[in-house]
C-alpha cells in the first residue's frame, strides 16, 4: 500500500513538472546603480517571484536591494504562466515617495515575463537587458539638510562656580 502511494506521488510530481506545473522558473536581475538602498514587493496573480542574492535583505513585505547590488530574481510560473505587478520605491514608508508601479506577464507559456509600461519609467529601465530585468539607476531621496551647530555658551564666571552670592534683602 504504501509503494503505491509513493509511485502515485511521484507520477504527480513527474507530471507536474513536465507540464509547466509551478516548477519551471525564469531566472532574471534586479540592479540598484545608486547609493542608496531599493525597496521591491511583487504581489503575484499567476506563479511567484523570490529575490534573493548577498546583497538582498528581507524587509517583509519588501525585499531590500543595498546599493551596488545585483540582485537574482526567479519568476515561477503556474501552468506556464506568470503574471502580477511589482512595486519599486526608495522609501518603504508611507507616504511612498518616489514609488513606481508596473505589472509583469507572459503571453506565450513558460516564457519570462514582460515587465508593462507606458513608456515613462522614471528612474528605472524595464526589460534591459533581457525580458524581466529591473534596472534601477536614479530616484535616491535628498539627504535631509544638516541643521548648522548651535552655538555652545561661553563659559562665563558664573558657569564656573565663581558668581558673587546672592545675598537677601
Amino acid at each position: 500500500m504504501r509503494k503505491l502511494f509513493e509511485l502515485a506521488l511521484l507520477s504527480i510530481i513527474a507530471c507536474l513538472y513536465a507540464s509547466g506545473g509551478a516548477m519551471a522558473a525564469c531566472e532574471r536581475h534586479i540592479y540598484n546603480d545608486t547609493a542608496c538602498n531599493w525597496y521591491v514587493l511583487f504581489k503575484s496573480t499567476q506563479g511567484g517571484t523570490h529575490v534573493e542574492g548577498y546583497c538582498v535583505q528581507p524587509s517583509p513585505p519588501f525585499y531590500r536591494i543595498a546599493p551596488g547590488c545585483a540582485a537574482n530574481l526567479s519568476y515561477t510560473t503556474s501552468a506556464g504562466m506568470s503574471s502580477g505587478g511589482v512595486l519599486l520605491t526608495p522609501n518603504p514608508t508611507p507616504p511612498l515617495r518616489n514609488a513606481q508601479s508596473f505589472p509583469y506577464g507572459n503571453i506565450v507559456v513558460d516564457q519570462c515575463p514582460r515587465i508593462g509600461h507606458n513608456g515613462v519609467t522614471r528612474n528605472v529601465a524595464l526589460n534591459d537587458s533581457a525580458d524581466g530585468d529591473i534596472h534601477i539607476f536614479a530616484g535616491c531621496p535628498s539627504a535631509p539638510p544638516t541643521p548648522f551647530p548651535t552655538p555652545k555658551p561661553t563659559p562665563g564666571p558664573c558657569m564656573l562656580g565663581l558668581c558673587p552670592p546672592l545675598t537677601s534683602r
